[in-house]
């Protein structure tokens, strides 16, 4: 509790000094010159705005595009975004996170502050590597240039060089003697030790992204898993945390906590995701997913029967959807929206389901069925699961499979679906009503290995179906997955039956494509570099 206050304050402190003026300077660590800012203060406000701008931005859409939450701005892929849709990470990456981040690695190689280097320094590697990931080749080797307006781009896959490179360096800050600690540490509070790990896990993660294109891949993922230094345990999670205070001026709640709680729901849950863990993948086993209760809380508990609040109701499904396929809404309450349903919104903010307890921080279900509140269930206290020990190991599966190892990878599996049910079980205190039982766990995991064993050549399938289910809350790996392997391929379809390209990739944001006279356009169906699968239509 004290650790957690401490970081509170922190941020509390950061806000404070941006606002105030010291010795008729400008305090805002971004419009100070190097020798005025502050290192603690200029890399805390890099690893707030990483959580709370950039991360939060790169997930919330990529939710959307993998069912892991509804996506609902268009009735085809091709309307839902416009290039604005994406200035917001744009700018978070290029006019915040690089000039701190850079300035950071300037003072602190010149006084000896390694810890504050190595952080910044992977801070960077992560998100060069996740605008690669969004929007394919990108400007970088020209755009810190202050004089070039108009930088080209690079080769996505020299980017992840240059981010490889950027985490060796990071490993090399951390081993050395640093001239002084960052205890504001956001994340790991400072450890180098815990930090390393990171840098490490993150290179595996790098390494399986790009497979497909790189042959030594699985080697490199191996060398790191035999030394053994990588994200295994939920203490070594990399989570960008939300106190959960009701304070506005910094307001320090999960923001789907605030989306959602404040006054009734803005967002849709994923029909699709919510049926699949409501019965074990909608097989009619009577098997539920012990996540459920605490993803998502429904503010009512029965079905919504009101055309006005929710049109589909009595409609038949979409001709091309198939059998079984989730339609409308889930049973009992567990109200969303299908794929690319764009119909208007209805009178239904305090009766649709909404994030529950993780990771935003809300209410736990244990069927109340009553319409949130912004005092309610943990009170915004969340995270952003951006690397977690359980998505590790749906990663090592993968790349167990794709490399003859069938065993291994089931092993994977299995601890990786333990893990995230732990993890997410543990993660608040929702008192004993209706929490799932041992043996539910112990059935629910069961279940997942059956399948697996008799899956045969559809091993991959099991794998990425818990995957999905695993990842809520963190859009980016799972978008990154699902153009990787093509699973799962039973995703729920959109509503519409010609729903244009998937997007490959995002499209250029407008603040670039309007202000960089070598900006082009690219198509919607374009793949970045790793991506070697067949062109659309190949998964939707």
């Amino acid at each position: 509790m004290k650790k957690k206050l401490i970081k509170y304050l922190i941020w509390i402190n950061l806000f404070a000094f941006s606002s105030c003026k010291l010795d008729g300077l400008q305090t805002n660590p971004n419009l100070l010159t190097p020798d005025q800012a502050s290192i603690d203060y200029l890399l805390n406000s890099a690893e707030i705005e990483f959580g709370t701008n950039f991360f939060f931005q790169a997930t919330y859409n990529t939710m959307d595009l993998t069912r892991l939450k509804a996506m609902i701005n268009g009735a085809d892929y091709n309307n839902s975004y416009v290039p604005a849709s994406f200035d917001g990470v744009w700018a978070s990456f290029y006019s915040t996170m690089l000039p701190d981040l850079n300035t950071v690695i300037g003072i602190g190689s010149k006084t000896g502050q390694t810890v504050h280097t190595g952080i910044a320094r992977t801070l960077k590697a992560y998100t060069l590597i996740t605008m690669v990931d969004l929007f394919g080749d990108i400007p970088w080797s020209q755009a810190e240039n202050p004089s070039n307006f108009n930088p080209k781009t690079d080769p996505g896959s020299a980017l992840y060089d240059t981010a490889l490179a950027t985490l060796n360096r990071a490993l090399t800050d951390f081993g050395k003697t640093a001239t002084g600690g960052y205890s504001s540490d956001l994340f790991y509070g400072g450890s180098t030790t815990k930090w390393k790990t990171f840098v490490k896990t993150l290179q595996l993660r790098l390494y399986l992204q790009k497979r497909l294109v790189d042959a030594n891949a699985h080697s490199e993922i191996q060398a790191i898993v035999t030394a053994g230094d990588y994200i295994q345990s939920s203490a070594q999670d990399f989570v960008f945390p939300y106190f959960g205070n009701s304070i506005t001026n910094p307001d320090t709640r999960h923001p789907s906590f605030v989306n959602n709680y404040l006054n009734g729901a803005s967002d849709y849950m994923s029909n699709s995701l919510m049926v699949e863990m409501f019965d074990y993948n909608n097989k009619g086993l009577g098997i539920q997913d012990p996540r459920i209760r605490y993803y998502f809380y429904r503010q009512q508990d029965t079905p919504g029967t009101d055309v006005n609040a929710i049109a589909c109701v009595g409609l038949p499904p979409p001709a091309h959807y198939p059998a079984g396929t989730a339609w409308c809404q889930g049973p009992g309450g567990y109200w969303g929206r299908d794929h690319l349903n764009n119909d208007g919104i209805g009178p239904d903010t305090k009766s649709r389901a909404v994030w529950g307890v993780f990771p935003a921080g809300g209410k736990f279900d244990a069927d109340q069925g009553v319409p949130t509140t912004i005092t309610d269930g943990n009170k915004g206290n969340g995270i952003w699961p951006i690397l977690t020990s359980y998505s590790v190991n749906f990663m090592l599966a993968e790349d167990a499979l794709v490399n003859g190892d069938p065993t291994s990878a089931g092993t994977y599996l299995q601890t990786g679906v333990t893990q995230s049910i732990s993890k997410v079980m543990n993660f608040a205190n929702v008192g004993a009503s209706k929490v799932p039982t041992a043996s539910a766990v112990t059935n629910y995991i069961n279940q997942v290995m059956t399948d697996y064993n008799a899956a045969g050549a559809d091993q991959m399938q099991v794998i990425q179906k818990e995957n999905w289910k695993a990842l809520f809350g963190n859009g980016l790996d799972m978008y990154n997955t699902y153009r990787r392997t093509g699973h799962p391929t039973d995703m729920q379809p959109a509503r519409n039956p010609t729903p244009g390209d998937y997007y490959r990739a995002l499209i250029y944001p407008a603040a670039y494509i309007t202000r960089n006279a070598n900006a082009k356009q690219h198509a919607d169906n374009t793949q970045v570099f790793w991506d070697t699968n067949p062109a659309d239509p190949w998964i939707f």
